[in-house]
């Protein structure tokens, strides 16, 4: 577990697009086995959570993720699958992964909602919007978010947000290299 200069530990938050990425691009369980088992630690240990809307997204790009992964299976029945059933069940098995809101993400969330709206939270987007918890969820525990999306001129995104709140935000590569792992 990755420490801070003062000796805490580091804990995160992370964002449905670093654990899509991380699962059907970046760690593939196929070629990265090892960053799972890593992963499913830290769950254990608290160390990483996620927004419980962060699963409400998950379950409903349950498809796009899964033809993402099959995809690169095309040639390996026997890994292809595998993959078919892993991938929601590993997601669906991670009650404890997954917080509730409690009375301090809903007010953190309300207020980031409240001050960023419709520039954080797309009106058209076809997905839920776990964004504001994901950042709440960091605000309410002193954690670090782990998100795949990049600081944008000009444009609201988790980035951005944690910026003006003062939380820190890092992709997956810096998340990896903070734990020392080696996969």
């Amino acid at each position: 577990m990755a420490a801070d200069a003062s000796g805490e530990i580091r804990r995160y938050s992370i964002d449905t697009s670093a654990l899509i990425d991380a699962w059907s691009i970046v760690y593939t369980l196929k070629c990265f086995p090892s960053f799972w088992e890593c992963i499913d630690d830290l769950i254990r240990q608290g160390v990483i959570r996620a927004a419980f809307e962060v699963k409400a997204e998950l379950i409903k790009q349950r498809d796009e993720v899964e033809k993402e992964l099959l995809n690169q299976y095309e040639e390996d029945k026997k890994a292809k699958q595998k993959a078919e059933g892993d991938i929601y069940r590993w997601f669906s098995s991670k009650d404890e992964f997954f917080v509730r809101r409690t009375q301090d993400i809903a007010t953190y969330s309300s207020e980031i909602i409240n001050r960023f709206g419709r520039q954080l939270i797309r009106p058209t987007a076809t997905r839920t919007v776990a964004d504001p918890y994901v950042i709440a969820l960091a605000r309410a525990e002193n954690r670090i978010v782990v998100t795949q999306e990049k600081p944008k001129d000009r444009k609201v995104n988790i980035p951005s947000v944690c910026q003006y709140y003062g939380i820190r935000c890092i992709d997956l590569h810096r998340f990896a290299n903070e734990q020392d792992w080696c996969i």
